[in-house]
């Protein structure tokens, strides 16, 4: 004899809950229907029709010519970049400039840089204005390749890069600091002066 509160639950449904009222000797059948549980939406892929008016349709690539940092306009950048880029023109005169892209960009001087040649990726951090280089990793491409397809996975402590070699994708480089918050900044490219980078296969998954 009472009140007896009843709740049912089961794997991938919404629980349900009731209140039943027995008097004394008294037995009752209470049905109870689960809801299943809807999945969440998958996150949406943004792709270079996300960036818009930034680069400029030419045969094959997508072309930037100059503007400095040239920032994807979504924040926070907690996900997966992809893309394919090349070099196509460096307007520097005593040394050849080559792709730079930037992670965990919040201005001109906090950001961390990367840059790669014919043999390495070079990795810099810039925070409050003052560099700090990395040692640079060796890519282990053919130094003849100058078009590269890369991945940069971004989460609050830590960035990843990886590289296409033939079919499948190798470890670049990772970084890992507990307590940073590269996803709060920005993913961009750095092109300087009249430099022009091309750019094709981009996309950027959040997590």
């Amino acid at each position: 004899e009472g009140s007896y509160f009843i709740t049912a639950t089961a794997p991938g449904h919404n629980p349900q809950s009731v209140t039943v009222q027995l008097s004394a000797g008294q037995r009752k059948t209470v049905e109870l229907r689960l809801r299943k549980q809807e999945a969440p939406p998958a996150p949406k892929v943004l792709t270079l029709a996300d960036w818009p008016g930034v680069w400029e349709k030419r045969e094959q690539w997508f072309v930037r010519k100059g503007g400095g940092f040239v920032l994807f306009p979504v924040t926070p950048a907690a996900g997966t970049f992809l893309f394919t880029a090349t070099m196509l023109k460096s307007t520097a005169i005593f040394r050849e400039r080559h792709l730079e892209w930037v992670v965990g960009f919040k201005d001109p001087k906090n950001y961390l840089v990367f840059e790669i040649d014919d043999k390495n990726l070079s990795r810099k951090e810039v925070r409050n204005g003052r560099g700090r280089d990395w040692p640079k990793v060796p890519h282990g491409l053919n130094p003849d390749q100058k078009v590269y397809t890369i991945s940069v996975e971004v989460a609050p402590g830590q960035v990843t890069h990886r590289i296409r070699k033939g079919d499948g994708w190798a470890v670049l480089d990772k970084i890992e600091e507990q307590g940073r918050d590269f996803d709060r900044g920005s993913f961009g490219f750095r092109i300087e002066g009249n430099d022009e980078v091309g750019l094709r296969n981009f996309s950027f998954l959040p997590k």
